[in-house]
């Protein structure tokens, strides 16, 4: 992480020696970092409307329930960047399944930083219950 900055701080001073540390943050983004919650101005916002988790058939008629938590980068257009999906805890592989298909039709508000769009590095938990 730290070279990503450094060389990111060698592109902002080139371009202009007045950067601010903040310009410098959103070029260090630009190159693929991706911000914490903590980090940036505005954190990432689900839009209204998000589809849910389908819970699967064969597992409600197991009467089986469970959790899966898992970490994703949301990028500058609000959508999951599927390339950092990381599953952080998972009950069984069949509630995964599920989490990972709707990922990609998740809709985001992107997280704000200095003004701009940047990534931001996302854990949520989804619960299975009957």
């Amino acid at each position: 992480m730290r070279l990503l900055f450094s060389v990111a701080v060698l592109a902002s001073v080139a371009v202009s020696r007045t950067a601010s540390a903040q310009s410098t943050q959103v070029a260090a983004n630009d190159i693929g970092q991706a911000y914490f919650e903590f980090q940036v101005d505005k954190p990432v916002l689900q839009r209204p409307g998000n589809p849910h988790a389908q819970y699967p058939d064969e597992m409600r008629a197991r009467g089986r329930v469970g959790d899966v938590t898992v970490q994703y980068v949301v990028d500058t257009t609000g959508r999951v960047d599927m390339n950092t999906i990381e599953i952080i805890k998972s009950t069984d592989p069949t509630f995964t399944s599920a989490v990972k298909s709707v990922l990609p039709e998740m809709r985001f508000f992107p997280a704000e930083t200095a003004g701009h769009r940047v990534r931001q590095m996302v854990q949520q938990s989804f619960r299975f219950a009957l």
